[in-house]
């Protein structure tokens, strides 16, 4: 999918689009609904609706074993409760990845179920958008010290993106904040409410600006005592580099937004007419993710750039750090050394 708009479109035109969109989604959403039978009990209304799915089966099967409704709904916490924990991400007690998805499939489920012919709420679609994290220096601790304390490091950032000054402040201000980790040293923060996240702030948008917030909030995460170049087994491993006085290691994130407009609008999705309403959710939510991980991508790119072309001791050591391993920044140090010596020799 294009990043880029094929033409400019005025407010009116892209309210429209996503008004044909959303009656489209509707009238998918609510034939499948038929399908489905009874409501769901009380229990089971915060699960995604494809777990719901797998639990309703569950349902079905305790009532005919003639339990009493106390007996049942106790039945179905229990395997509510179960079915979240194998959604969870263990090394910091958040949802994981698979969950992640079905929670962007429940926010755009609202989205499609509280459309009306006569009135679409714009601002709560505006309003709902994604950001895409990939934690940098995670190799670099696990390398130079172990996967324990790259566990520890990860787990730091997790605290901020969970209940940091960013969060809380947006949950002040009645946006919803939903933390998740996308496997590895990858997250993802889902933002929904009447607020427009696209709208142009100085020279960013509200979730650009959200994302630098959040990436400021992590550079001061306190982590002297994760790598600590003091110590005589950690300094061993860079004597071939030149440490700055007072080095301390960043905890540094890159990332990228997309929000759900950009899918229908400015990416230009195309419903499909003979697929059902659960694959065309599938279609917007992999849109999401595309665009927010192309995005990611090109902001790490510019974050190494960055250090790599500074003449900040600090950040081009970190640049160092920030290598795929250190036998591969041990190479490239030695080759720089080499064209150093090349050229003096040429100047003679």
């Amino acid at each position: 999918m294009s990043l880029e708009s094929t033409k400019e479109k005025v407010p009116e035109q892209k309210e429209e689009i996503i008004e044909n969109l959303f009656l489209f989604l509707k009238e998918k959403r609510e034939r499948e609904e038929k399908d489905i039978g009874e409501n769901f009990p009380e229990v089971m209304k915060d699960l995604p609706k494809d777990l719901r799915n797998v639990v309703e089966q569950n349902f079905q099967r305790f009532k005919s074993y003639h339990l009493t409704a106390e007996q049942l709904l106790s039945e179905l916490k229990h395997d509510v409760e179960t079915m979240k924990i194998a959604y969870e991400d263990k090394r910091f007690g958040i949802p994981n990845g698979s969950y992640l998805r079905y929670e962007i499939k429940r926010g755009i489920d609202d989205l499609v179920a509280n459309f009306t012919d006569e009135k679409i709420n714009f601002t709560k679609i505006k309003g709902f958008g994604i950001i895409s994290l990939d934690v940098n220096g995670l190799k670099t601790v696990n390398d130079v010290i172990s996967h324990e304390v790259g566990n520890t490091y990860l787990s730091r950032i997790v605290e901020v993106l969970k209940g940091g000054s960013t969060t809380k402040e947006l949950e002040a201000r009645r946006i919803s904040v939903f933390v998740s980790s996308n496997g590895g040293d990858e997250f993802s923060i889902i933002l929904s409410d009447d607020v427009n996240l696209i709208e142009s702030v100085g020279k960013s948008t509200f979730i650009n600006n959200i994302l630098k917030k959040y990436q400021e909030e992590v550079s001061r995460i306190d982590t002297s005592d994760l790598i600590n170049f003091n110590r005589p087994e950690i300094s061993e491993k860079f004597k071939d580099f030149s440490i700055p006085e007072g080095f301390k290691f960043m905890a540094t994130i890159s990332g990228g937004t997309a929000c759900i407009e950009e899918v229908l609008v400015d990416d230009g999705f195309i419903p499909n007419a003979t697929a059902g309403y659960s694959d065309n959710l599938n279609f917007i939510i992999n849109g999401l993710f595309e665009i927010s991980d192309q995005r990611s991508k090109k902001d790490k790119n510019k974050f190494k750039e960055k250090l790599e072309n500074s003449t900040d001791p600090q950040e081009k050591f970190l640049a160092v750090l920030l290598k795929r391993n250190l036998e591969t920044a041990l190479i490239e140090e030695e080759n720089k050394k080499l064209k150093l010596l090349v050229k003096t020799f040429e100047k003679k």
